[in-house]
C-alpha cells in the first residue's frame, strides 16, 4: 500500500482489515481483482487516487506525511502515527467517510504545526503507535525514546512515562540497558514492554512495564549484552530490525537488514537467546533477499 496514506477496509476489526489488505497487496493466491477487499475510507487523502504528502498542501488536519507506524485502535479510539509531521492524529471513532478530520492531535499544539521537539508534549519522527488495554505506547524514534500513556489520551496531554531517557527533555541516544537509539516499534503484552531498538541492532524487553523514567531493560535480543550493538546474522543476531509482534507468549521480529523474520516460541528470559525459527531464509546463516513463497 502507498506509504503516503492509510487505507481502511470494512471489516469487523481493523486488525483483520490490515491482514486482508496486506494479503491483497503482497501475495494473494488469486490474480482476480474481484477477490481483493475494497476500502471504504481513506485517511490522509481526499480520494483513493491521490497520494501527495499532506494531501498536496501545507501541513493540515486532513493530510499525513509518511505514516510509517500504521494505526492503533481499541475499536473506538483510532490513532495514526504521522511520522513525517512529528505527530499522532486521533479520532474519537474509526473514520468511516472520505477525508474525515481527526478530533485531536498529539505532539503538536494544533493541526497546522509540524516541528519536531523534545518535551513531554512534542514528538520527533514517531515511528509506531500501539494500544494495550488502557495504555497508548509510542516509539518516538527521533527523540530516542518510548512514551507511555497509562490512559488513552484524547488531546495533547503529557505521557506518564518515558523509556530510554532520564526525563522528557533529554535526547541522548546510547547503548546501555536504559538507553535507546532510534526505536521504531514498541508494544506492551502480558505486562511486558518490548522495543525494537533499530540503530543498536537489538530488541529490548522489560519484564514489567516501567512506571518511572530511565528504568533499565531486563533482556536484550540480537546482542550478547546491553553495551554491544554490532549487526549480526545468526540465530542470535539482528540487523536493523524494523518491527515486532507479540502476544506476550510468542515473539516475532522483522529482521529487516537480514531479509527475514525471527520467531521465538516463548519470550526469552535471558539475553542473547537464540531464535527458535527463521522465516524468509532456509537457515540462520543466510540473509539473501528473494521472491517466492519462502523468501
Amino acid at each position: 500500500m502507498p506509504s503516503a496514506f492509510l487505507r481502511l477496509c470494512r471489516t469487523a476489526a481493523v486488525s483483520s482489515c490490515l491482514a486482508l489488505a496486506l494479503s491483497a497487496c503482497g501475495g494473494g493466491s488469486s490474480d482476480d481483482e474481484s477477490d481483493m477487499p475494497e476500502a471504504f475510507s481513506v485517511v490522509g487523502q481526499a480520494s483513493f487516487t491521490s497520494s501527495a504528502s499532506n494531501a498536496g498542501s501545507s501541513v493540515n488536519a486532513l493530510g499525513v506525511a509518511q505514516p510509517l507506524g500504521g494505526i492503533a485502535t481499541n475499536g473506538t479510539l483510532f490513532y495514526v502515527a504521522d511520522y513525517g509531521n512529528h505527530r499522532i492524529l486521533g479520532w474519537n471513532s474509526i473514520p468511516s467517510t472520505l477525508s474525515e478530520a481527526p478530533d485531536f492531535v498529539i505532539g503538536q499544539s494544533d493541526f497546522t504545526s509540524n516541528s519536531s521537539g523534545t518535551t513531554a508534549t512534542r514528538l520527533a519522527l514517531p515511528a509506531s503507535v500501539s494500544i494495550t488495554d488502557t495504555r497508548l505506547v509510542v516509539a518516538d524514534a527521533g527523540n530516542n525514546r518510548v512514551l507511555i500513556w497509562n490512559s488513552l489520551p484524547t488531546s495533547n496531554v503529557a505521557p506518564d512515562v518515558v523509556v530510554g531517557q532520564s526525563d522528557f527533555t533529554s535526547d541522548d541516544p546510547g547503548t546501555t540497558a536504559s538507553q535507546l537509539s532510534f526505536p521504531v516499534s514498541a508494544s506492551i503484552a502480558n505486562n511486558r514492554l518490548f522495543v525494537v531498538d533499530q540503530y543498536n541492532n537489538r530488541v529490548l524487553i522489560w519484564n514489567s512495564v516501567p512506571d518511572t523514567a530511565g528504568v533499565a531493560a531486563s533482556v536484550v535480543l540480537g546482542q550478547i549484552d546491553f553495551t554491544s550493538s554490532t549487526a549480526g546474522d545468526e540465530e542470535d543476531g539482528l540487523t536493523n530490525p524494523a518491527s515486532l509482534w507479540t502476544d506476550g507468549i510468542q515473539l516475532l521480529v522483522a529482521d529487516s537488514g537480514n531479509n527475514r523474520v525471527m520467531y521465538w516460541s516463548s519470550i526469552p528470559r535471558s539475553s542473547g537467546a537464540d531464535a527458535t525459527y527463521v522465516i524468509g531464509q532456509t537457515d540462520f546463516s543466510r540473509t539473501s533477499a528473494g521472491v517466492g513463497q519462502s523468501s
